[in-house]
């Protein structure tokens, strides 16, 4: 189940870095709180090449988002889908997989 301020943050206006190669990740998000910007301002989304979204709900409180590890040029994730289910993938080839980190303007 969402909390109020998620939903709130995806309908504010803010803008989406990506696709990121899953690699670049981890750097493109030190980078991004090295800025600054709040952990509760970046939301995450995965896209894999079979064209299914995966969203990685917060709180993102580590050096990835919660959700998402990489192991050996493999992606791990964890969130949900468009429905709203509960998706686990695990060792998916990280070249088959797009990551794109959403950050919403300040509220």
């Amino acid at each position: 189940m969402h909390d109020q301020r998620e939903w709130e943050t995806l309908l504010h206006p803010g803008r989406t870095i990506g696709p990121l190669f899953p690699r670049l990740v981890a750097p493109t998000w030190a980078l991004l709180l090295r800025e600054e910007v709040a952990r509760e301002r970046l939301s995450v989304y995965a896209v894999t090449a079979g064209g299914g979204t995966i969203y990685l709900p917060g709180p993102h409180l580590g050096d990835l988002p919660r959700g998402l590890t990489l192991q050996a040029g493999r992606i791990n994730l964890e969130g949900v889908d468009e429905r709203g289910q509960r998706v686990q993938l695990g060792g998916l080839p990280a070249q088959l997989v797009d990551v794109y980190l959403y950050v919403s303007d300040p509220l």
